[in-house]
């Protein structure tokens, strides 16, 4: 709507969400070389939900573990900081927007389908970042899971507006991001962005979240954010999950050179996300609700 900026938009929530402190602490002492894994598993401890969260999805399938994982100083040694950082993270906002009416929206939106099309970004970032060389592949998860973060802001907090966008979206043929222009005035990606600053996230995740749709215009982590923008037209065009589009972009050859992989790489690439995406399947109902 002429006029209206993403100022205009997040003045509406009147109360925006907030991450729980110890989460915020942990965001802010994990890249410390200082910081030990018993202080990691001091800090999440402080919040008992949290902590069974983090110790469920850490004992999931999706991770591998040959061994009962029972205490968080264990996970912390096994998995590493960055990885316990980004479940806690997982655990936050699923518990924050994990709710939500799961009935169709129109264009076919739900929250389910939302939630089901962020994990497997997630899980084709870090697959695309291991042909990559990418060396933080858990970076890559998290910025796949978390890339449409201001859908789901939008979603819960200026519900009816947001059905008009998906409303328009659907009879103009037009993309979600351009139908929330029209409506709000700015669009996801510069919502998310505005709430990941807002909760203090690494630059990195705030760039791939405002950039996924334009990996080339980010300034900070250009290739992140490529390979999450190849992962959500992948696992797009495979049908996993479902966020509100139902048009696929075509994906510009220069990224397959960004991120140095040959387009050869596409069939086994496309049957490790799927084999990735089928393993995956309790962690995603996991996730869901039952976090």
């Amino acid at each position: 709507m002429p006029g209206k900026s993403i100022q205009d938009t997040i003045s509406r929530i009147s109360q925006p969400p907030t991450l729980p402190e110890v989460v915020m602490h942990l965001i802010r002492v994990v890249d410390d070389p200082a910081t030990s894994a018993s202080e990691v598993s001091r800090i999440i401890s402080r919040d008992q939900s949290l902590t069974t969260s983090v110790l469920k999805l850490v004992n999931s399938p999706f991770y591998g573990m040959s061994r009962q994982i029972t205490t968080l100083t264990q996970a912390t040694v096994v998995l590493g900081f960055t990885t316990i950082r980004n479940i806690a993270l997982t655990a936050a906002i699923f518990d924050e927007f994990g709710g939500g009416s799961t009935a169709a929206m129109p264009g076919g939106y739900s929250r389910a389908g939302f939630w089901e099309h962020s994990i497997s970004c997630a899980i084709a970032a870090r697959c695309l970042a291991g042909y990559a060389a990418y060396a933080d592949t858990e970076q890559a998860f998290i910025s796949g899971l978390i890339h449409d973060l201001g859908k789901v802001v939008l979603d819960e907090y200026l519900h009816e507006d947001f059905r008009r966008a998906l409303e328009l979206a659907e009879q103009e043929k037009m993309r979600i991001r351009e139908a929330e222009q029209h409506i709000f005035g700015t669009d996801h990606a510069e919502v998310g962005g505005w709430l990941a600053r807002r909760w203090n996230l690494p630059d990195s995740l705030v760039a791939v979240i405002e950039n996924h749709h334009n990996p080339t215009q980010s300034q900070v982590a250009p290739k992140l954010a490529a390979l999450v923008h190849l992962a959500d037209i992948i696992v797009r065009m495979q049908g996993y999950g479902h966020a509100g589009d139902n048009s696929n972009p075509v994906i510009d050859r220069m990224l397959w050179v960004q991120i140095n992989i040959s387009e050869e790489a596409m069939p086994s690439i496309l049957d490790d996300i799927a084999e990735k995406y089928h393993e995956a399947r309790d962690f995603i109902e996991m996730v869901r609700g039952d976090v």
